[in-house]
Parts: C-alpha cells; structure tokens; sequence
C-alpha cells in the first residue's frame, strides 16, 4: 500500500463521524440521567457507552490493520530503499498510523445502585489524531 485510498479515507471519515455523533448522544444522555436519576436512564446511558466504545474499538482496528498493511509493504521494499529518504519518510508514516488511536472509554458502574451520578463526566474523545493521518508518506 502507497498510499490510503479514497475509501480508506472514507472509512476514516465516517468513523470520526460515528464517534462524534455517538459523544454527542451520551452526553445528552448523560445530561438526562443527571436531571433524572433512574434506573432506565442509567441504561440507556449504558448502552450508548457500549456503542461509543466499539465505535472507538472499531476505529482502532480499522487503523491498525491499515499500518500492517503499510509494514507489509514496507517489509517487502530492498533495504537500500528502507535506507533512503523515502524509506524513511514511509517508516514515519507508518508510526503515524499506529499512533491513531482513539482511548478507550471510562468504565462506568456495574450497577445503577452503584452510582454516584455527580461524579460521571462527558467522555472526551479524541479524534483529531485520526482526521490528522496523511494520505501518504511526506516526500
């Protein structure tokens, strides 16, 4: 792989796009639950961490299966190439999509009898490491 195609970068977007719409669902959960501690509002607020969480777990699969394919590549270049500036700008590139990786939620309670409402907070995820990748190693 040379570069990132178009539906990989495609791919990418609608992973940013399905955190950031899951965040903004959570937190208006959360907001709810906040107003009106109950059980069912604790649930569903549970389940939009689940699907937020493996929409940040998809999206690091996604991204680390795009750097092995990158490594892969790289692996089966002559060492003269590793060696030169594009080997290493393609080396660099790599380590680029290793690095975008979204962290995992904050675990929430087992149990609604178990929570302490004030002490929940918005989820902060960041996805700007993944609207950062370049499409193809700097020259």
């Amino acid at each position: 792989m040379k570069k990132l195609s178009k539906i990989n970068l495609s791919n990418i977007q609608i992973f940013i796009d399905n955190m950031c719409e899951q965040t903004d669902k959570y937190n208006e959960a959360l907001e709810t639950l906040q107003k009106d501690a109950t059980p069912e509002n604790f649930d569903a607020l549970k389940e939009i961490h689940g699907k937020l969480q493996n929409s940040i777990e998809d999206s690091c699969s996604y991204t680390q299966d795009l750097a092995e394919a990158a490594q892969e590549y790289y692996d089966e270049r002559s060492e003269r190439w590793m060696e030169s500036e594009r080997g290493d700008a393609y080396a660099e590139w790599i380590s680029e999509l290793e690095g975008a990786q979204v962290d995992d939620l904050d675990e929430l309670p087992e149990s609604f009898e178990n929570l302490e409402v004030d002490e929940l907070e918005e989820p902060y995820v960041d996805v700007s490491l993944l609207e950062d990748i370049p499409d193809q190693p700097e020259n």
